[in-house]
């Protein structure tokens, strides 16, 4: 659909109400709700057509087996 992949609108079907919701329901002057909407929208673009999702779990499974890997070294150690 539009030449995007399941991921991609699946991010977009996840931001889409959020963004909406803050565009047409908050009670502020227009360019405030426009400057609202737009911090979803930005973060769904980011996470559609960039790899950091990815990165972003590859460096928390790193965290991981860093902090699994030392407490290891040090169980060895003692």
């Amino acid at each position: 659909m539009f030449g995007l992949t399941f991921k991609q609108l699946a991010y977009a079907i996840l931001f889409l109400p959020i963004a909406l919701a803050l565009l047409l329901k908050t009670p502020f002057a227009m360019p405030y709700r426009v400057a609202l909407a737009l911090i979803p929208s930005s973060i769904a673009c980011i996470f559609m057509f960039t790899n950091l999702p990815k990165k972003g779990m590859n460096w928390f499974k790193w965290l991981q087996w860093k902090e699994f890997h030392l407490m290891d070294k040090k169980m060895v150690c003692a």
